[in-house]
């Protein structure tokens, strides 16, 4: 895996806009230009962050036995700060990999591509993993603090056959979890109050 100081390199040489094969890989409109160069920008800051980043433990199946299954649908996550998503118009984790590695050729054929990556990274190391929609919405769910029940229904909202028990395994399994705890009991805090209140009439 490249190493932070090659990410720092290629940073400062900007993002390549030439040697685009020609047809639908060509970036032949000023707005085909934008959107390419936006998600460029994003991916190459996420694997800067993410390159610096120092992974925690992460929490372990066993600990989520301890959960009621209706109590599960209220808890929140903390995931490795070492974890970003992007959503991109173009495959851009494919030219960034051959970019950081100083391996492009002369020209590189890419066409429009809706593409959901992970960006994973810790210690001067990063990675990148491509998802399906529903399955990088209910993870960048959890990470912008979202219930585990919030995210699965904004996953199922893009695909009904999406499973939330595989997702929620598939954060456990990739040790990507580093706490658990629970929503805020609105309710309970509404009544707590108002009992306040009232004793101290």
């Amino acid at each position: 895996m490249p190493e932070v100081n090659e990410t720092t390199a290629t940073a400062r040489r900007g993002p390549p806009t030439r040697g685009h094969g020609g047809g639908q890989g060509e970036l032949s409109t000023p707005a085909d230009v934008s959107r390419y160069l936006s998600d460029f920008a994003r991916l190459e800051w996420y694997v800067g962050k993410v390159a610096i980043a120092v992974d925690e433990a992460p929490i372990s199946s066993q600990e989520f036995s301890t959960i009621g299954p209706a109590a599960l649908p209220d808890t929140l996550l903390t995931l490795q700060s070492g974890l970003h998503y992007v959503d991109a118009s173009w495959p851009v984790d494919e030219l960034m990999t051959l970019y950081l590695a100083e391996t492009a050729p002369d020209r590189f054929e890419m066409s429009p591509a809706e593409v959901w990556i992970e960006v994973r990274g810790a210690r001067g190391e990063f990675h990148f993993k491509r998802l399906d929609a529903a399955e990088c919405t209910f993870r960048k769910s959890v990470l912008d603090g979202r219930s585990i029940g919030e995210a699965a229904e904004r996953a199922l909202d893009l695909n009904a056959g999406f499973d939330p028990g595989e997702g929620l395994a598939a954060l456990i399994a990739g040790g990507l979890i580093t706490t658990i705890r629970q929503m805020p009991d609105e309710a309970n805090d509404s009544a707590a109050s108002k009992q306040k209140n009232d004793d101290d009439l």
